[in-house]
C-alpha cells in the first residue's frame, strides 16, 4: 500500500523552510518526517554543498515529543505558514507558553 503523506506544519525562517509531513497508517496512528528547502542559500554554496543541503529529509519518528525534537530546539521561533488542522491544538499548545509576544501573530494566523 502506497503511503500518502500531507503537511502537518510548514516553518519558514531565513534561507529556507522545514516542513513536517506526516501519514496516517492503518490503525489511525501517524508516522511523521521533516524535510527541509535550503534553495534560498543556493548563491552560497558550491553544486557539490549545495546537493547535501537543499532537499534532505529525516528518519520516521512516531511520537510527538520525537517530532519537537527532529524540528529542532528552536523550531517555535520560525514562522508558521501551514499547520494540518488535526494538529493545530496541539501544537498551539506546545507552542504559546515559548513564543515572545512579537512572535505571537503568525502563529494566531496559522491556529485559527
Amino acid at each position: 500500500m502506497r503511503q500518502y503523506w500531507e503537511d502537518i506544519i510548514v516553518l519558514s525562517g531565513e534561507g529556507g523552510r522545514i516542513t513536517l509531513i506526516g501519514s496516517k497508517t492503518s490503525n489511525g496512528s501517524w508516522i511523521f518526517k521533516k524535510q527541509t528547502d535550503e534553495t534560498a542559500l543556493a548563491d552560497f554554496f558550491d553544486d557539490e554543498d549545495l546537493s547535501l543541503l537543499v532537499h534532505q529529509q529525516s528518519s520516521f519518528v512516531t511520537g510527538l515529543d520525537q517530532v519537537f525534537t527532529l524540528l529542532g530546539r528552536f523550531w517555535f521561533r520560525l514562522r508558521p505558514l501551514y499547520i494540518h488542522p488535526e494538529f493545530k491544538k496541539l501544537i498551539w499548545e506546545t507552542v504559546a507558553p515559548k513564543i515572545e509576544a512579537h512572535q505571537l501573530r503568525y502563529w494566531e494566523k496559522v491556529i485559527q
